[in-house]
């Protein structure tokens, strides 16, 4: 079935990620000669409901939101609109799936999921029966306008883009739970720094049996599961961002830093540079200034992430840890380095920035690899052919 017309539900708010990942979606539909309307979802949602209803009468042929924005169970007589209308949905979430209950009791029926990690599939097939079926599809790179072409003359040697919360007010928040849960969450997090490979679902059921005895909590205990390995992946996104950063932070390397959080790293060796974060939609503007794209996977183990894509096409080196999804890219195109050792990360950069002829293959690789791959256009046309595919069945 040819799609003719999506409806786009996100944020009013032109700052963050989704918004401008839209905007991307609708550059590539526009180029495939795709009708789409949009609507800017306002909280409470009530407000908003009144146009999404009327949208969904005019020949809509898929919905399709981030992170479940305009989801949150909108009905008329008892029945998801989406399900009355007949149309389709599709929630691309781009964290990890417990980390976005929106969707976790939904009542729409006709709904699907996009996600960055392929773990991620299984786990939403196998503890999710209201999703009609889940796809691994990620999000395209931004390419900055125009490109800069010299690679190795950009202003910064390393840069890294994202903000890091409070550990000590996270652990306050978690010493808030009840005593089994608080527990729970700490067994995890100690279980998921020393097995930094292992998916948090995974280490959830492993953490349980194992460590706790538990063989089955029943139908009651799943929120409880859930809430916890959410919090546990909280504390260690940022743990891990931290422990790498405070690596490099503590040497000479010439680090340029994008985002909040900056009193969680310190000053170390006075050649750390923090810069306010940016609109998301400027942040290729800040790679195609930089040498080397610092990547911390967001706990993805099988999957990966924009960054990525958008570091390929702004011609950067990525240094980023491992997953098996990027395991699977043709060799020489990413450096990996260790999440749970971070030691010698330093002088892995200066290895790079001193051969000049080695950096330029392995950027013109990864370019032409993200081209072909990671581009808006390409992940548009996956996306395209998805829908196209659902809709006939």
């Amino acid at each position: 079935m040819t799609v003719s017309k999506i409806l786009l539900l996100r944020q009013a708010n032109p700052f963050n990620a989704f918004y401008s990942f839209t905007d991307s979606v609708i550059k590539e539909l526009d180029r495939h000669g795709i009708e789409w309307e949009s609507v800017e979802i306002t909280h409470p949602i009530e407000e908003s409901a009144i146009e999404i209803r009327k949208k969904l009468t005019e020949g809509i042929d898929a919905v399709l939101t981030f992170n479940s924005d305009g989801l949150h169970n909108l009905t008329e007589g008892g029945t998801s609109i989406y399900d009355k209308y007949g149309v389709p949905f599709y929630n691309w979430i781009v964290d990890n799936p417990i980390d976005n209950g929106a969707w976790w009791s939904s009542s729409c029926k006709n709904f699907y999921i996009l996600c960055m990690d392929r773990y991620h599939l299984s786990y939403i097939k196998n503890n999710f029966p209201h999703v009609r079926d889940a796809y691994f599809l990620p999000l395209g790179g931004l390419e900055a306008e125009p490109p800069m072409e010299e690679t190795f003359q950009r202003a910064y040697d390393v840069v890294f883009s994202g903000s890091l919360a409070s550990l000590n007010k996270k652990i306050d928040e978690i010493n808030s739970y009840p005593e089994e849960q608080k527990i729970f969450i700490y067994d995890l997090i100690d279980y998921s720094i020393a097995n930094p490979e292992v998916d948090i679902n995974a280490a959830s059921e492993i953490v349980l049996k194992d460590l706790l005895g538990y063989s089955d909590l029943g139908e009651e205990s799943i929120g409880f599961v859930r809430i916890s390995a959410s919090e546990a992946n909280f504390f260690l996104k940022t743990y891990f961002r931290a422990k790498v950063l405070k690596e490099l932070v503590n040497s000479k390397i010439n680090l340029h830093i994008f985002g909040t959080g900056s009193e969680i790293i310190g000053d170390g060796q006075g050649c750390t540079h923090y810069h306010e974060a940016v609109a998301f939609s400027k942040t290729a503007d800040i790679f195609k200034n930089s040498k080397i794209l610092l990547n911390v996977m967001p706990c993805f183990k099988d999957g990966t992430h924009d960054r990525i894509s958008s570091g390929m096409l702004n011609k950067n080196l990525i240094l980023t840890d491992r997953s098996k999804y990027l395991d699977e890219f043709p060799g020489e195109m990413l450096y990996f380095y260790d999440i749970g050792r971070p030691e010698g990360l330093a002088e892995k950069i200066s290895e790079i920035l001193y051969n000049q002829v080695k950096y330029r293959d392995w950027v013109e690789r990864a370019y032409e690899y993200g081209k072909e791959n990671y581009s808006w256009e390409k992940t548009v046309e996956k996306l395209i052919e998805i829908i196209s595919l659902r809709n006939c069945s």
